[in-house]
């Protein structure tokens, strides 16, 4: 892999990590289910795309 490339890479990969923290922060998380059963359809004809966050945490205080 290019230098360049993997650079770009490493940078997606990182706002992803932000943007996960962020949802986190928020109190949004992404179910063990929903995770499993995306990893699942890895394996199938139809991959189904990354799940979205489905469990809300409400921050007292």
């Amino acid at each position: 892999m290019p230098e360049a490339q993997a650079r770009g890479a490493a940078a997606k990969q990182t706002d992803d990590w932000h943007d996960r923290l962020a949802e986190a922060e928020r109190g949004q998380f992404i179910s063990a289910e929903a995770i499993e059963e995306w990893v699942a359809s890895w394996l199938a004809t139809g991959e189904l795309p990354p799940p979205d966050p489905d469990v809300f945490i409400t921050r007292l205080g």
